[in-house]
């Protein structure tokens, strides 16, 4: 008897469960990102542009996808084994 209960509550748990089906949206995005409504999806947030002063004492500010490096002013960076770019 006990078993016969325990298998109808299940059952009515698990048909209850398949009933509601919620739409799950993500909105949040990690750090060094923001939420892009048109794409649905999170995009790199520039900090070089929107942070003021983001590096100081003359140093020049790179982004990448998801921070930015504070970098010496004749730092080079090499973009796909091409040649050094200089800033």
């Amino acid at each position: 008897m006990l078993k016969a209960l325990f298998l109808t509550m299940l059952t009515l748990a698990l048909v209850k469960s398949q009933d509601t089906e919620e739409t799950i949206t993500y909105t949040q995005c990690t750090d060094g990102y923001e939420w892009d409504p048109v794409r649905q999806q999170c995009k790199d947030i520039d900090e070089c542009d929107i942070v003021p002063d983001a590096c100081k004492g003359g140093m020049k500010c790179v982004n990448h996808y998801g921070g930015y490096l504070c970098l010496p002013k004749t730092a080079q960076i090499i973009v796909n084994n091409e040649q050094p770019q200089q800033e």
